[in-house]
């Protein structure tokens, strides 16, 4: 695999594991807040969720703004991305289109064309023959 490739991967998967963890905290913050009705009860807790109960301006900048960031980052990123294959879905498209078939030609074409095939082998013929005769 050639590092580029690697770069994305691992960067994609940095990204998931972020947002899911900052998800899943947002969410038992959520939860906790909107069960324990009590605000004595959330002020009493003294793990981490307790904290962040506590001081809501930590929990909204380490967790739901970096959150939305990320979600505006893959909204623009996916958006770029869905932009490069079109065009070069478009190119390649534009390329395949610019194909002639046999069948698409008139007769006049094609018997020109046949023509000119005939012209071209009597070329390589009379080139071989001359260096057939050279050769002897």
């Amino acid at each position: 695999m050639n590092k580029k490739k690697v770069l994305f991967i691992s960067l994609v998967s940095l990204d998931v594991a972020i947002t899911l963890f900052l998800s899943v905290i947002s969410i038992i913050m959520l939860a906790l807040v909107a069960i324990k009705k009590d605000v004595t009860a959330i002020q009493a807790r003294t793990d981490f969720l307790g904290y962040l109960a506590r001081t809501p301006g930590v929990f909204m900048g380490a967790f739901v703004v970096p959150l939305f960031l990320l979600l505006v980052a893959n909204i623009i990123a996916t958006v770029f991305y869905v932009n490069k294959k079109s065009k070069e879905q478009a190119k390649n498209a534009k390329q395949e289109d610019s194909k002639i078939s046999y069948n698409d030609l008139t007769s006049e074409q094609k018997d020109q064309l046949l023509e000119e095939l005939i012209a071209e082998r009597q070329k390589e013929a009379s080139k071989e023959n001359k260096e057939d005769e050279q050769k002897e």
